[in-house]
């Protein structure tokens, strides 16, 4: 079992939150409050994280594995707010 963690980008919505996760294109998901974002995020990084694993694709880098200098672009985002998910995944042996 590893621990892997990744930047999410939390914004609000009109009633309710959204979070982004860069690493992961395309994993985006609405919730109802801030304090479900995290769980709500969990989910969705690990299903895509299973799904990318069942293709036979790697993982995305995690926090640990990134460039120090890598600054994340907010501009196109309303009052973000970054948060970190960590994500408990067995990695399968090829």
């Amino acid at each position: 079992m590893v621990v892997l963690r990744y930047r999410g980008i939390v914004e609000p919505c009109r009633d309710s939150w959204s979070i982004t996760i860069p690493r992961f294109p395309g994993v985006v998901t609405p919730v109802g409050t801030f304090y479900g974002v995290i769980e709500q995020a969990k989910d969705a990084v690990f299903n895509a994280a299973k799904a990318m694993q069942k293709a036979g694709n790697a993982l995305p880098p995690d926090l640990g594995q990134e460039e120090p200098e890598q600054q994340v672009d907010l501009s196109s985002y309303c009052g973000p707010r970054l948060v970190v998910i960590r994500l408990e995944f067995e990695l399968r042996r090829r």
